[in-house]
């Protein structure tokens, strides 16, 4: 059976600013199956990437209901529902990602602006310092505590 490279393809047409051509590369990923998550969590990132918030969930949430271990599509859920100001779920699914996916930085991230955005910095503060241990060399978590301590 040949194998289907449609939603690889699709990655490439997107880092290449291909629009048009990677969402249709990225429909017939998902076309070639209903357990094809990928091609869902692509479509996620597609339209996440060009502003489709409502679509993007929906996908994301596609993705975790055929793959319910995809940390990085609970990191986004987490990351999309903090957007839109849903912090239940948004709190649920970062928990999610964290556990099922604990060496993605961003998940730490994302963790970390929830806990400032709900109003507990020190919080936020404890848990970059935590990832900070943990990924000493990753620019992304300095940068975070600089922001949430901004030099005086």
């Amino acid at each position: 059976e040949p194998v289907d490279l449609s939603d690889s393809w699709g990655r490439c047409q997107m880092a290449l600013g291909e629009k048009d051509a990677a969402r249709g590369s990225i429909e017939k990923a998902i076309a070639q199956g209903p357990n094809r998550y990928q091609g869902y969590f692509l479509r996620g990132q597609w339209n996440l990437a060009y502003g489709n918030l409502d679509d993007a969930v929906r996908d994301f949430r596609n993705t975790v209901a055929l793959k319910s271990s995809c940390g990085e599509a609970h990191y986004y859920l987490g990351a999309l529902y903090r957007r839109k100001e849903m912090l239940t779920e948004a709190r649920a699914e970062l928990e999610l990602a964290l556990a099922l996916s604990p060496e993605l930085v961003p998940v730490h991230i994302e963790h970390a602006r929830l806990e400032a955005f709900t109003g507990n910095p020190q919080l936020a503060a404890q848990i970059l310092r935590i990832a900070q241990k943990r990924f000493p060399d990753d620019g992304r978590i300095r940068e975070e505590l600089s922001n949430l301590h901004p030099a005086k």
